[in-house]
């Protein structure tokens, strides 16, 4: 009995301690005086939103065994800065809300990050996330080491758009003034408007199909369009 007692006790503490447990956090900063929002999101997802006034929040929500998460918010040097850690055993999701044009920098190490309806520049970096972007307006940088990058409904002048081994697909709803494209092994599907003019470059240094374009090329056009693949398939329309 007494042998009994003691497995139980012990199995208890092995649960007690294996539980997984939830994490909410809920912070907020006057961004009146920033220029840029910044965060450094470690394995985090991010979802970036507009909001209607001058205030960053951010709502974390996740679960975790062990340490918990710790997402820090401050404001300094006309910056306002989200920090966040998540341990090995520990999943983080951020939902944060922009002022209306405010730039933001997102660093990730492999979490998704999500921006829709923003109107500030966006420099957005995953090491193996995916990078979704939807109804942006500001000039956009994307970059992603092994994920894919998604642009939609895009209203944005200009697009520098890199991946190592991920695939681009990039829609403009208004025709930009400058794209760049560089993939490693993926490929690269681009549309931009048919009514404007575009000077065009699509090379694919080892891929066996030609880049397939189906827009009238002007060399002398203001309009630019760069596109590089080191072996996936391109295709501008």
């Amino acid at each position: 009995m007494l042998a009994l007692s003691v497995a139980a006790a012990c199995w208890g503490i092995v649960a007690l301690l294996s539980a997984e447990r939830g994490y909410t956090e809920t912070l907020r900063a006057d961004a009146a005086d920033s220029t840029r929002l910044r965060i450094e999101a470690g394995s985090a997802g991010i979802t970036l939103t507009p909001g209607d006034d001058a205030v960053v929040r951010v709502s974390a929500t996740g679960s975790y065994l062990g340490t918990a998460p710790a997402v820090a918010l401050s404001t300094a040097g006309g910056e306002v800065t989200v920090r966040a850690a998540c341990g090995a055993e520990c999943s983080l999701q951020l939902r944060v809300t922009v002022p209306a044009g405010l730039a933001a920098t997102v660093e990730s190490a492999g979490g998704e990050i999500a921006a829709s309806g923003l109107g500030g520049p966006l420099d957005l970096s995953s090491r193996s996330g995916l990078i979704r972007v939807t109804g942006s307006a500001g000039p956009l940088v994307l970059r992603s080491e092994s994920g894919s990058v998604t642009v939609t409904d895009s209203r944005s002048p200009s697009a520098r758009i890199t991946t190592g081994q991920g695939t681009v697909r990039a829609a403009f709803a208004a025709p930009p003034t400058s794209v760049e494209i560089t993939t490693g092994d993926g490929g690269a599907d681009l549309t931009v408007p048919g009514s404007a003019e575009y000077s065009i470059d699509a090379r694919s240094s080892a891929g066996t199909t030609p880049p397939q374009v189906n827009l009238p090329i002007d060399r002398n056009a203001a309009r630019t369009v760069t596109v590089r693949t080191g072996g996936g398939g391109i295709l501008i329309h």
